[in-house]
């Protein structure tokens, strides 16, 4: 906050000190001679004239003696052709890369030959890629809001799944080849029959823009993070949302299965990777508002601060204290909005309370 502020002073110094620059130019000024007196803002007109022939000279040597005009490059918003996604095969021998152009390459591995290239996506970046569990086909998503499935062999483009509405950022292929699932700029999630294209089922609880997707390794869950810093698990035959993880400060950017199954990892902006028990991937507990007092109203602009204090433990139970402080907008002092006691009771599968596990 401190270094927002400086930067407003700042601003409103640079603005003044252009104001004061303007004010002074438009003035005439004049300039102190060595006595220290002002020195008449109009010159007498045969001085005018000389000093505007020294001035024409002075120009024209100047062209004269110049380099010829510099061809400086037009800048362009996207004056570049980057590679935009990556995916290695389960093979391992070949490799697809896409960029952003729409443009979607297969590669030997061992060599990085190019095997077959294809212009898809209408020519729009392409975000994400993955191979068919068989590697005969390669998927690929775009900021055309459509998934494509090209032929590996010949790259013949075999089937276009539309039916997202904005772009889409994610997309996974299922181990057993059944079922891709896409996701993007939008909160749903959308699972496709592999072998025809159809849309299979429309997965909803997401509160964000979907930035990645993963199926567990049996095909039966379906793991997703978004924006919100959120991490999803669905049941991919159900369509239900099995469990809303919570534990990123950050956009979670990627999510990944074990091999096992049994886990799954996240990774977000806030520069962690959680793992979570896929077979028990929340922590049991129930909790009770013990008081909460509203005092003043949080206002648009003002910055806002959260603070907790454990007040007491007990062998099952934990008791906080939360109060919430907000500085107005212009404004130094801070105020206390809100107050609050909360109590924590974890509790077991039956939902009898437990002890807490250790903290250490």
């Amino acid at each position: 906050m401190i270094r927002s502020m400086r930067r407003i002073v700042i601003a409103r110094g640079a603005s003044s000190m252009l104001a004061l620059t303007l004010l002074l130019g438009g003035c005439g000024g004049g300039e102190e001679d060595a006595t220290g007196r002002a020195a008449p803002a109009q010159a007498a007109p045969e001085v005018q004239a000389a000093a505007a022939d020294r001035a024409a000279q002075a120009e024209a040597v100047d062209l004269r003696s110049a380099p010829g005009p510099s061809k400086r490059r037009k800048a362009r918003s996207r004056d570049w052709n980057g590679v935009t996604a990556l995916v290695a095969a389960r093979g391992g021998d070949v490799i697809g890369a896409a960029d952003n152009k729409g443009r979607v390459r297969v590669l030997d591995a061992a060599d990085t030959r190019v095997r077959t290239t294809v212009a898809g996506h209408r020519g729009a970046s392409v975000t994400g890629v993955v191979f068919s569990a068989d590697g005969r086909s390669l998927i690929s998503v775009g900021r055309d809001s459509v998934a494509e499935v090209w032929s590996v062999a010949d790259g013949k483009r075999t089937l276009t799944l539309s039916g997202h509405e904005h772009p889409v950022r994610a997309v996974a292929a299922s181990g057993g080849g059944d079922l891709i699932a896409t996701g993007g700029e939008e909160t749903r999630v959308m699972l496709w029959n592999a072998r025809t294209g159809r849309l299979q089922n429309v997965l909803y609880g997401a509160s964000d823009f979907v930035n990645s997707v993963a199926f567990s390794p049996d095909g039966r869950l379906l793991a997703a993070g978004d924006a919100a810093a959120r991490v999803y698990l669905w049941d991919t035959k159900t369509g239900a949302l099995r469990a809303t993880l919570l534990g990123h400060a950050g956009e979670v950017n990627a999510v990944a299965f074990s091999p096992d199954g049994k886990l799954l990892a996240s990774a977000s902006d806030d520069m962690r990777v959680l793992t979570w028990n896929v077979a028990r991937p929340i922590l049991n507990l129930s909790f009770a508002v013990d008081r909460i007092v509203f005092r003043q109203p949080v206002q648009v602009g003002d910055v806002v601060c959260c603070y907790t204090e454990i007040l007491r433990t007990g062998n099952s139970s934990i008791t906080l204290s939360i109060e919430v402080w907000a500085m107005r907008q212009g404004q130094g002092d801070r105020l206390k909005v809100t107050d609050a006691t909360f109590t924590f009771v974890a509790v077991d599968d039956d939902g009898r309370p437990r002890p807490l596990r250790s903290m250490q």
